[in-house]
């Protein structure tokens, strides 16, 4: 696995935005990738964005300039969701 930066996000229902819970360049991105498959979370590789996050320190709320792509990434997730558990 060759992973050069990850971003973790969680979205909690009723705060503001999402927040980056966790980040990591080269054996730290591997470790989260890795955790993330391990636990069937789902991973969305957008690099332009990964990058944009990665000056963000862990626990602060994402950039107003990033809302339209992370929201974008957080439908399709959820959609995919949906769609995975009508199939049950």
């Amino acid at each position: 696995m060759d992973v050069d930066s990850a971003v973790v996000l969680k979205y909690v229902e009723g705060e503001k935005a999402p927040r980056m819970t966790a980040k990591g360049r080269r054996l730290t991105a591997e470790r989260i990738r890795r955790l993330a498959e391990e636990n069937g979370v789902r991973i969305i590789e957008n690099p332009p964005l990964t990058e944009a996050l990665m000056n963000l320190p862990v626990g602060k709320f994402i950039p107003e300039e990033t809302y339209q792509v992370v929201a974008e990434i957080l439908m399709y997730v959820r959609e995919k969701e949906r769609s995975e558990r009508e199939k049950l």
